[in-house]
């Protein structure tokens, strides 16, 4: 070969490394997007050839990505020294007439060594950013073709560098076996962090819709969640005393929209049974029964079930469904109740809140013409937040607007007092209690100059 030939030569070699480097790894990329299932069909239906082997690629992937490492390695190797061999001298000579035209004093070793450099990270660069980059998205952007046209490529390479990828497999377990690891144990731990981070880049990139984000999200934390974190509150329980008349009860039960209720002795406390609005109409039917104490009436009652205020939903939710059971009681630590939790209030975690045609959605917020709001007391702190978009970091510690006001006033306010509080860049003005309960509050945005301050009037006039 002449040295007029050498560039022509190296730029061959060249370009042949840059289509096989970009084969491998555009294979590499694409055939984890192509569909598994379409190509065990073409498989076992077909009798595709090219299906099977990709099957078994798919299935064992460590192969082929051996051999992807080890040609780019090659190739990394080989497109250097080339350069070097074939382009250098070239590149030598221009850089030493740039020298003597500049009229610069350098030695040649070094003009030789920075033409050496300039070679190497411009074949380099060229192979990367052709041979990957370029082609990973031309692979990727229809897999299915690519990964067909290239399989007789790229299963040619895994056949061929098989021996060297063997010995280079063993070396490399040798020394991982030197650190006390086992390099045949494959632990692909997927943390719920990960699987939240992709739902949420998916859901910023359009893949997924927003209900369906949250509903994944509102799944990973399922098991995580207590039936006190759901639980209607003992205060907001509908209840029937058990001396109650079975018409009595029933008005009550059609007045509201719930289909079972809790039947309790003398006070909420005690709870015996719970009563479905269905029994009731049957019994209903029969006029002896009517002016009868519903704890009286045979069968009318049913048993009542209990759990702790730790218990996980997601057990409950598969004893519930095991028992067939629709709503069971929820006490606490000295057995008082604490709430109730129904298969709704579990349903509700994973696909969100749940109204049929009798349900009215309950409004925590009001816009005001003046721009303010008014909030009810038990308007859920993560409601306020997102509203407001203010970063309530006691969200986790308080579930309402109420029991985070109240904690910051120390005690239950007392209307008697004007209650204002700022915090957060607002002032929230409680307008109504009720029960040792905030009811009501006005909420208004601070002007720039004090949105700093957070004070509590009526802790600075206890104060004073």
């Amino acid at each position: 070969m002449d040295d007029s030939s050498g560039p022509l030569w190296a730029l061959i070699f060249f370009v042949l490394f840059i289509i096989i480097n970009g084969v491998l790894y555009g294979f590499g990329s694409a055939v984890q997007k192509v569909s598994q299932s379409e190509i065990e069909k073409r498989a076992k239906e077909d009798g595709d050839k090219k299906s099977v082997w990709l099957l078994k690629a798919m299935n064992h992937p460590v192969p082929i990505v051996n051999t992807i490492l080890t040609t780019a390695t090659l190739l990394s190797i080989l497109t250097g020294y080339i350069g070097i061999r074939g382009i250098t001298p070239y590149v030598y000579g221009g850089c030493s007439q740039i020298v003597r035209l500049a009229g610069i004093e350098i030695p040649a070793q070094a003009t030789m060594v920075v033409s050496v450099v300039l070679v190497v990270i411009f074949a380099l660069m060229l192979l990367v950013s052709l041979g990957v980059v370029s082609a990973k998205k031309i692979f990727v952007s229809n897999p299915d073709r690519w990964v067909y046209r290239t399989a007789g490529i790229v299963r040619f390479f895994v056949k061929l560098f098989s021996p060297l990828t063997f010995v280079i497999l063993k070396i490399s377990n040798g020394v991982v076996r030197l650190f006390g690891v086992d390099p045949h144990h494959h632990e692909d731990k997927v943390t719920e962090e990960e699987i939240i981070s992709m739902v949420d880049d998916a859901h910023e990139k359009g893949v997924i819709e927003e209900n369906e984000a949250e509903m994944i999200q509102n799944i990973m934390e399922f098991s995580e969640t207590e039936a006190q974190d759901i639980m209607t509150h003992r205060k907001n329980i509908h209840g029937l005393e058990e001396n109650t008349t079975l018409r009595e009860a029933l008005e009550f039960m059609l007045d509201n929209s719930n289909s079972r209720y809790p039947v309790y002795r003398e006070d909420i406390d005690n709870i015996v049974g719970i009563l479905h609005l269905k029994d009731a109409m049957r019994r209903m039917a029969d006029p002896d029964y009517g002016e009868m104490a519903i704890k009286s009436i045979p069968d009318l009652i049913r048993e009542a079930s209990y759990i702790p205020e730790t218990r996980n939903i997601n057990d409950l939710f598969k004893a519930m469904q095991a028992k067939k059971i629709h709503m069971t009681i929820v006490v606490d630590e000295y057995g008082q109740t604490a709430g109730l939790v129904t298969m709704e209030d579990i349903l509700e975690e994973i696909v969100g809140n749940i109204l049929d045609e009798y349900d009215e959605e309950e409004q925590f917020i009001h816009v005001q013409t003046d721009d303010s709001l008014i909030m009810e007391g038990f308007t859920p702190l993560e409601q306020v937040d997102e509203v407001l978009g203010s970063d309530f970091d006691e969200a986790d510690e308080f579930d309402t607007l109420n029991g985070y006001l109240t904690s910051l006033l120390g005690h239950v306010p007392n209307m008697e007092e004007d209650k204002e509080i700022k915090t957060k860049g607002y002032l929230f003005t409680i307008l109504a209690v009720e029960n040792n309960t905030i009811q009501k509050v006005r909420v208004d945005k601070l002007p720039e100059e004090e949105k700093g301050e957070e004070t509590c009037q009526d802790i600075q006039n206890s104060q004073t």
